[in-house]
């Protein structure tokens, strides 16, 4: 089985666009994306990883359609951690706790306010999850 499946993936944003592309990835394999900023690598991995959808084109991940059902399933068990991660600066961290909550089943708000709370022990009254997160 393949990882990862891509074929004639397209997708665009104003001007710019990804696409064309035709990629596979076998199971078990490691792989690296290499390119200068903009070339769309931060767009593939939102497309494989269902945070958007593509134009066109197909994406399997582990034989399942991403955006199906089953994909929806095993998206549980995938960790994807972006560069930037694109929460409204006015939201608090209980806010994208709660913004997160809805897109994991299983996701444990008790674990979650326990970080918090040692994370604002260890920042002192540099931090609270109460507080937005650019203030």
């Amino acid at each position: 089985m393949n990882a990862i499946e891509i074929k004639g993936l397209r997708k665009q944003y104003g001007g710019f666009t990804l696409g064309g592309l035709d990629f596979t990835l076998p199971e078990g394999c490691i792989t690296g994306l290499v390119g200068e900023n903009g070339a769309g690598k931060s767009t593939l991995l939102r497309l494989i990883v269902g945070m958007t959808r593509p134009d066109a084109g197909e994406l399997r991940v582990l034989g399942a359609p991403v955006g199906g059902e089953a994909f929806r399933a095993l998206r549980e068990d995938i960790g994807y951690v972006p560069d930037e991660t694109y929460f409204p600066e006015m939201l608090t961290p209980r806010d994208v706790g709660a913004v997160l909550s809805r897109a994991y089943s299983r996701w444990d708000a008790a674990s979650y306010a326990a970080l918090l709370e040692r994370f604002a022990e260890a920042a002192g009254d540099e931090f609270t999850s109460d507080r937005a997160l650019l203030t």
